[in-house]
């Protein structure tokens, strides 16, 4: 009977401990592994750095295509007539960098010829226009007609060019008075000095044209003490050169008046008069 007894109290202790290893592994299937939660953040973290490199290559595929090399919106563009004021502002040391003592003596004598070249503009023009002008300095210019013809002679300051030639195509359209300048915008325009003084006139087809530029004679007189006042020896880098020019040289901003930005070209003479008007005080 005891033995009966005890076969059956080990039978159910069994049974017991098979029941808890059953409960056991159930809760194994059903809890998720915390070891897997490591890789799954890491996975993610590949995952968004791929994203991340995807949308680099991207934008840099935008930028390296010909799309980004349109043209700029046309309020984003200086207005050229403003070209030669940047040009003519005062440059840092740095722009004219110093070419030793030995190039300077090589080029003494050329840029003194030069220099004294650069003072005077003496020129017959041909072709067919009406126009007479007046200046002395930017200030104090005026000018009225049209004309647009082939020239030939000294073609007066150098600067904001590297360089001017004897011959050449020059035209000119529209009104300038006292500093206010409402003549279209050209590339053949006369690229006056700012400090030069000047008369000409156009007659049908033939005009003539005689200036002086006193800051011209300066950097003349400077330079046979080898000071180059304006910068423009040689041998020196190629600066920027205006697209454009018109009736003056300092730009629309600067002058006896301060004036609103004139349209690269006006529509017609009462376009013209009506800037004048508005900017001549």
């Amino acid at each position: 009977m005891m033995t009966q007894r005890g076969w059956l109290a080990g039978l159910s202790v069994f049974l017991s401990m098979g029941s808890a290893l059953e409960i056991q592994a159930e809760r194994q299937v059903t809890q998720p592994r915390l070891v897997e939660a490591p890789v799954v953040a890491t996975t993610n973290q590949q995952v968004q750095n791929s994203a991340t490199a995807a949308q680099d290559a991207s934008a840099q595929a935008r930028e390296a295509s010909p799309v980004s090399a349109q043209k700029a919106p046309t309020s984003a563009i200086p207005h050229p007539n403003l070209i030669p004021e940047c040009i003519l502002a005062p440059q840092p040391e740095s722009a004219y960098p110093d070419v030793g003592l030995g190039w300077k003596l090589l080029w003494y004598i050329p840029n003194r010829l030069i220099d004294f070249v650069d003072i005077f503009r003496l020129r017959l023009r041909f072709g067919p226009g009406l126009a007479a002008n007046a200046r002395v300095t930017d200030y104090g210019s005026f000018y009225f007609g049209k004309y647009c013809s082939v020239y030939a002679g000294l073609p007066g300051p150098r600067n904001p060019y590297y360089a001017r030639l004897p011959l050449g195509v020059e035209c000119l359209n529209g009104v300038v008075i006292g500093g206010v300048d409402a003549t279209d915008d050209t590339p053949y325009g006369p690229a006056y000095g700012l400090t030069e003084v000047d008369v000409g006139l156009h007659l049908l087809v033939v005009g003539a044209e005689f200036g002086v530029d006193p800051l011209e004679i300066a950097d003349f007189l400077s330079g046979l003490l080898m000071f180059d006042l304006k910068h423009d020896d040689y041998p020196r880098p190629r600066s920027p050169e205006p697209a454009t020019t018109s009736g003056v040289s300092a730009g629309t901003a600067k002058g006896l008046f301060q004036v609103a930005l004139k349209p690269a070209e006006f529509d017609d003479l009462i376009a013209r008069l009506d800037y004048l008007h508005t900017n001549v005080q």
